[in-house]
Formats: C-alpha cells, structure tokens, sequence
C-alpha cells in the first residue's frame, strides 16, 4: 500500500517529549483525513497519470525551473517501508542488510526512507549536495536521536498510564461518592 500526508515534524519545540506529542497529534488528524478521503486516493491518482504523462510533466517542471517559482509544498520527504519481521534468503545466502534509497523531488532539499528488516532498522538519505554538503553528519546523529526519542517515549508513555490511573481512581470515587449519597438519601 501507497499512501502519503503532509505533517509537521515540530522542530520549534526544544523538548522531546513535546515534539513528540505534537508530531502525534498532527499524525492522528492527518490519518482521520486521510481515512476519510479514502486510502484508495493516491492509487486511483496514479492510475489515471500514465508513466508518459508524468515523466514529461517532470521534464517541463525541471526544464522551467518551475520550483524556484514557488515556495516547496514540503522539503522533507520521509518514507517508511516495512519490511519482512525474520530474516529472508536467496539461494541460500542470508540477507544481511538492506539499503534504503527513496526519490528526491524538484524543490525539496532531503529524502529519508526508513526500511525494517528483522531486527534491525535501516535508514537512506538523498540529497544534493548544493543543499547538505556532508550527509554523513547527518546520519551520524541519527543513535543519539533515536535514544532520545525512546526516553521521550516512556516519559510520554508514563505520564499517560498515571494521568489514566488518577482518572480511572477519580471515576471510581466519583462512582462510589454517588452510590452513598444514594443511600443517604434513601435512609
């Protein structure tokens, strides 16, 4: 399945956890609109755009240099490609990485397509080295991030599960506060 949306990846925020919380919630609205559009949109988009069509309406755009006439839709691409959960073989050889490498389009600065395969999580960059000189860099900072993410993760995760706790122990007092004034009343 092919499906796209356009989110914020909340890069004004200095915390983490709160980056994390937005990134979330701009996702989840940007999935309800994309249910209810129907996950069939793009499919029956391409559909309709034959291979010809779209190579020459790339040619012309490029040609013309059209992007430097407008702000990019977006500079960031990020693919997520899930992959098989055990590891695959091919004539008996085990496949032991792979490499992800997703399109960069006129006008936007960087692709990252991430790629799962068994246990492990491999990521792509493309980019022009007009843009970012040294992708290297780049992908050097993706551990400390990902280790970052995870603590953000739990924190997010645990304050949660105690917001959910307090609430649920809130409910039940309610409930129970009810039920003796209910037999308060009675009496």
């Amino acid at each position: 399945r092919v499906s796209a949306m356009v989110t914020s990846l909340a890069t004004n925020l200095e915390s983490p956890a709160e980056r994390l919380l937005a990134i979330r919630a701009v996702t989840r609205n940007a999935k309800q609109e994309h249910d209810a559009l129907g996950g069939d949109l793009i499919r029956s988009w391409a559909e309709l755009a034959t291979p010809g069509l779209v190579t020459t309406a790339a040619r012309i755009y490029s040609k013309y240099r059209l992007a430097e006439l407008h702000r990019p839709i977006f500079n960031l691409m990020i693919s997520n490609v899930p992959g098989p959960r055990v590891p695959i073989y091919f004539a008996g050889a085990e496949l032991v990485g792979a490499y992800p490498i997703g399109p960069i389009s006129e006008g936007a600065g960087l692709n990252i397509t991430v790629m799962t395969y068994a246990q492990h999580v491999d990521f792509g960059f493309v980019t022009s080295p007009s843009l970012i000189d040294d992708i290297d860099v780049l992908a050097s900072l993706i551990p400390g991030a990902a280790r970052e993410l995870f603590e953000a993760a739990a924190s997010v995760t645990e304050s949660a599960n105690k917001t959910r706790e307090s609430a649920v122990v809130e409910v039940r007092g309610a409930a129970t506060r009810d039920q003796n004034e209910e037999k308060t009343s009675a009496s």
